[in-house]
């Protein structure tokens, strides 16, 4: 597989086709293997993830792609889908802490700016990119939502303590828990029509959002954006309202219906919170009731 690799990033030559000999020097030997209970686990990650970046080559031959697919397939059993999750998830981790990766500079940040093709803001182009997403890794709905999900809250709780400016933050905040939940809404409609079914998506939901709940360190940072500084993550204490971020968020996707009642109310009971609307907690703090005070804002 690195000598395939490699024979496709050297440039063509008509003089003798490397990438094709290569090709077929890897058909043959991905062939020769019949017996996979001798690798162990570790192993198999590696050649799994291997075998995955392999794929991503556009010009893959066909035969090498079929018989590479069927590897990584095989390899799959073995590695299980949480030793994947947490392997993916550390990679995407890897990509996004480089600044060229991903940022306000970055052609490929879809927060900052949504308004074009394939943005935030393009329902129906960014649920295709969610869609080939999944084809492309071929992961469990819990493996994807685990890693959507936690590489999301990551991407929070990094403009919480880079300093670079609350409207960052706010955006991604606004994102997270305002378009994301949508995005997936449309995502699971569209991937219901190919022939998924729509029970096996929500309870993904369900098994994603239950080790989420447990990130502590990720969720503080994330609750200053929600109060407007970072003076609190800065200063390593914790926010008076430690569940403001992850209420919302899961308020939302109660709401749109990607969770029932009978997860939030566990969730509740585990963390000890009461979330209420924002437009709610100011109606009371100024008197008001929500009619009044929703009025204010247009208003305003």
């Amino acid at each position: 597989m690195a000598l395939l690799k490699t024979a496709h990033r050297l440039p063509i030559t008509p003089y003798h086709p490397l990438t094709t000999s290569a090709s077929e020097l890897l058909i043959l030997l991905l062939s020769c293997i019949d017996d996979f209970s001798q690798i162990t686990t570790s192993q198999a990650l590696v050649q799994f993830m291997a075998a995955s970046e392999l794929l991503q080559e556009p010009r893959l031959a066909p035969d090498a792609k079929h018989v590479l697919e069927t590897f990584a397939l095989s390899l799959s059993y073995l590695v299980g889908d949480d030793a994947k999750a947490a392997r993916e998830a550390q990679m995407m981790h890897s990509v996004l802490g480089k600044g060229d990766a991903v940022g306000p500079n970055s052609e490929s940040d879809i927060v900052i700016r949504r308004v074009s093709e394939f943005g935030a803001g393009d329902t129906q182009r960014a649920v295709a990119l969610l869609i080939a997403l999944v084809r492309w890794a071929s992961w469990t709905p819990k493996a994807f939502y685990t890693q959507l999900l936690l590489s999301a809250v990551t991407c929070v709780a990094q403009e919480a303590v880079s300093g670079a400016g609350a409207k960052e933050g706010l955006l991604w905040r606004a994102f997270v828990v305002g378009r994301l939940p949508h995005l997936l809404i449309n995502f699971e409609q569209a991937v219901e029509l190919e022939g998924t079914s729509a029970a096996d998506w929500r309870h993904a939901m369900h098994l994603a959002l239950a080790p989420l709940l447990q990130e502590q360190d990720l969720l503080v940072k994330c609750n200053s954006i929600c109060e407007g500084t970072t003076d609190s993550v800065t200063s390593g204490s914790a926010p008076s309202t430690s569940h403001l971020f992850i209420g919302e968020l899961l308020h939302k996707l109660f709401e749109i219906q990607l969770v029932d009642q009978s997860f939030m109310l566990t969730a509740k009971n585990t963390l000890q919170y009461e979330f209420h609307p924002r437009i709610q907690t100011e109606a009371q703090e100024h008197g008001m009731d929500v009619e009044v005070r929703s009025e204010g804002f247009f208003l305003e």
